[in-house]
């Protein structure tokens, strides 16, 4: 009987492995499209969508933020910082 098990266990061990060599691929595309995402996200690459996209974001957060009772003393300062910034090389280019 544990014979069996041990045969069973074998098995799925083989059919794992064969699952994971098959999605492989996918698996691959899927972690290059979301360290692309996160690339994107994190402003190393900037396309023009990207910029516009962060600032709605950033304008949206402050816009969000200044409507909120008991703000924190500075509240927002480095994303008006951004926001200018953004602003200015978007008008640049």
């Amino acid at each position: 009987m544990q014979n069996l098990f041990n045969h069973m266990n074998t098995v799925k061990i083989i059919l794992n492995s064969l699952r994971i060599i098959k999605n492989f691929p996918k698996m691959l595309k899927h972690d290059i499209f979301w360290t692309y995402f996160q690339l994107r996200r994190s402003r190393l690459i900037k396309t023009k969508e990207s910029e516009l996209a962060v600032l709605l974001v950033d304008s949206h957060v402050l816009e969000k933020g200044l409507t909120m009772p008991n703000r924190r003393l500075g509240f927002g300062q480095q994303r008006v910082r951004n926001l200018v910034k953004s602003l200015v090389s978007t008008k640049k280019s």
